[in-house]
């Protein structure tokens, strides 16, 4: 084999290399979101898991001494069941009292406080619902106080009942 034979194949085997490159790349960048479309909602259908979060008499309200917040939701609606996230930001003058505000709603809504609660962050847990058991966090921070509602999928990959 020649030089010249060795440079042609060189330049076509990189020739092809970039061909399937760009091949992958365009076809990830396409398939991904379809797939991801059609999976869509089949590990939480209808998002009555969110809907159950964003219910709970715990975060139906804000907190008293809040002047205003948000809520953060992340349903399950992905290409792989990871669970279903509800987040509330509250924010006013006064945080430590807003952070003793969302604790105390939780409390009031059946949520069962873990041991070993630290002075800016507390957990929470709600077992035997519909949708497994429930974990709930507030943490104060340095602008607002975050209350997370988490709801995990049945199993790592498989649809809610």
């Amino acid at each position: 084999m020649s030089l010249t034979d060795r440079v042609r194949l060189n330049q076509r085997l990189r020739i092809g290399a970039l061909a399937f490159m760009f091949a992958t790349a365009i076809l990830a960048v396409t398939l991904g979101p379809i797939i991801s479309v059609l999976h869509s909602n089949s590990c939480d259908p209808g998002l009555a898991t969110l809907h159950y979060l964003e219910a709970d008499p715990a975060v139906t309200t804000k907190p008293a001494h809040a002047l205003w917040g948000h809520e953060t939701p992340s349903p399950d609606n992905g290409s792989i069941c990871i669970g279903t996230t509800d987040i509330y930001a509250y924010y006013g003058f006064n945080h430590q009292a807003i952070f003793d505000d969302a604790s105390n709603d939780l409390e009031a809504a059946g949520w069962t406080a873990e041991p070993g609660q630290l002075d800016d962050y507390h957990s929470y847990t709600k077992a035997g619902t519909t949708y497994g058991d429930l974990t709930a966090s507030v943490r104060y921070e340095l602008f607002w106080v975050e209350v997370r509602l988490d709801a995990p999928a049945a199993h790592f990959g498989d649809q809610a009942t």
